[in-house]
């Protein structure tokens, strides 16, 4: 009989570990028998799991589970941004896409698409309608930062316009998603926000406010809104920035009637990751574990490292882990995870109390498709009654992408959303040209000068090194 190790010992000869471990072993001064701390570390960490009703199963059962006779909504929701950089402007595209499908519908409504919204702007441009930005407080200029944080709050504000039944589609008109529905986000349910708050006397840095109409279509419950700070109809400027429009966003969210995840495919490398962390503190409050077990909290150099301690030295992220100890159908029992750490929040700006931890926390786990990819994050604010049934979603739609092994439909919209890299380079030569007219006609010397300039300059690739003989 294949025991639970055996499997643990098979995973760990993929091509893709043997590599890691070859350089881990011939880089670092980690001692030889590393394959075998890893394969009992994760045998022995699989058993308390499992003993202790931390895992769970699904099964694949594709002919009864897709049944739904067209009786049920799936909302695919992904944004894909395009920035071009010049010195003389940072034009910026998003556009939000929602793929909405009832499968088992035979009809011509069992699809639907909408890009809602799309957003074309320049991140300089003071009249901009994005940002509230003048020419007195000059003008923004940490644009990675806009850019992210703006994908990210326009998809969580897709996801609740969503919910609210604010979206007109094409085919159906406009429509409110029932409990019975569930709407899918590309990325993170719940991402850190303290990031997105640039302090101008640290950084000298500025995000600017999102303008009025971009606020009110970002809340278009604003009327109602959780936050008593957003009901105002002439609100504060301060309150049309990132972080309070989020906290309200995800408020809202984790009350709609619909159930909402996100589903991550490339989860972060970060080593005894939040989930394993908040597994083994949980097993040591329940006297599951002992903190020794996973604490090393002796300095005598004989005693033996706990299991953080290992995993730490081994660098094994969260997603590599659990790839060690599930089988193909298996998840983690929901762990309620803190994103919003109170010593990276700018308590300068806004109060922990009421914005960091108004922010909801997120349920998440992991789910095993394939033996052949990694298991996938799953995310939600809250863990309702439907929590299996809609996991099961995310595990046979998953299964239709065998080779890929994430959810078919934001597979789908992730290739609509994303802006392709030739339409990137042709923006960016029509941008410098009318760029290059402008000046010409100007009849300036120096404008002409400083556009033909930016023209011709090019990267310092390896085809523009200089070639020998």
């Amino acid at each position: 009989m294949v025991t639970q190790k055996d499997k643990i010992r098979a995973r760990l000869k993929k091509d893709y570990y043997s590599d890691l471990m070859v350089l881990a072993a011939t880089q670092t001064n980690i001692q030889d028998n590393y394959m075998e701390v890893i394969i009992n570390l994760s045998d022995k960490f699989s058993k308390i799991l499992r003993d202790n009703g931390y895992i769970k199963k699904l099964e694949y059962n594709p002919k009864e589970f897709w049944n739904f006779k067209g009786k049920k909504t799936i909302f695919n929701i992904d944004g894909g941004q395009a920035s071009v950089q010049i010195p003389t402007s940072a034009p910026f595209g998003l556009r939000v896409v929602n793929y909405k499908v009832k499968p088992g519908d035979k009809s011509s409504n069992r699809e639907d698409l909408i890009s809602d919204p799309y957003v074309v702007t320049d991140l300089f441009d003071p009249n901009s309608e994005l940002f509230d930005q003048s020419d007195d407080d000059g003008l923004a200029d940490d644009l990675k930062k806009m850019q992210d944080g703006t994908r990210i709050i326009f998809e969580a504000a897709s996801a609740l316009r969503t919910g609210l039944g604010e979206l007109d589609w094409p085919k159906e008109g406009k429509k409110i998603p029932t409990k019975n529905d569930m709407i899918f986000l590309h990325g993170p349910m719940v991402n850190p926000a303290a990031g997105y708050e640039v302090e101008g006397e640290i950084s000298g840095k500025k995000y600017p406010p999102y303008s009025l109409e971009t606020y009110n279509f970002l809340l278009p419950h604003r009327i109602n809104a959780e936050l008593p700070e957003h009901r105002d109809e002439d609100p504060l400027e301060k309150y049309r920035k990132f972080i309070p429009i989020y906290c309200e966003i995800l408020k809202k969210i984790k009350k709609l009637d619909v159930p909402v995840y996100g589903c991550v495919e490339r989860p972060g490398p970060a080593a005894y990751g939040p989930i394993t962390k908040q597994l083994m503190d949980s097993m040591i409050n329940k006297r599951i574990l002992k903190n020794a077990d996973v604490y090393r909290n002796s300095r005598k150099p004989n005693d033996p490292d706990g299991m953080a301690d290992i995993i730490r030295k081994f660098q094994i992220s969260d997603s590599a882990f659990f790839d060690y100890m599930l089988n193909v159908g298996e998840f983690i029992d929901p762990q309620e995870i803190n994103k919003q750490e109170e010593h990276k929040w700018p308590v300068r700006k806004w109060d922990y109390e009421y914005w960091g931890l108004g922010i909801p926390k997120s349920f998440s786990t992991y789910l095993k498709v394939s033996e052949n990819k990694k298991p996938i994050r799953v995310e939600t604010m809250e863990v309702r009654e439907s929590y299996m049934d809609d996991l099961n979603m995310v595990f046979h739609s998953s299964r239709l992408l065998k080779s890929y092994s994430f959810p078919v439909g934001l597979d789908i919209v992730d290739k609509l959303a994303k802006t392709p890299d030739w339409m990137k380079r042709n923006i960016r030569k029509n941008a410098i040209m009318l760029t290059l007219r402008k000046a010409m006609e100007s009849g300036n010397k120096r404008a002409v000068a400083i556009a033909r300039k930016i023209a011709v300059s090019s990267d310092r690739s390896f085809f523009n090194r200089p070639k020998g003989k």
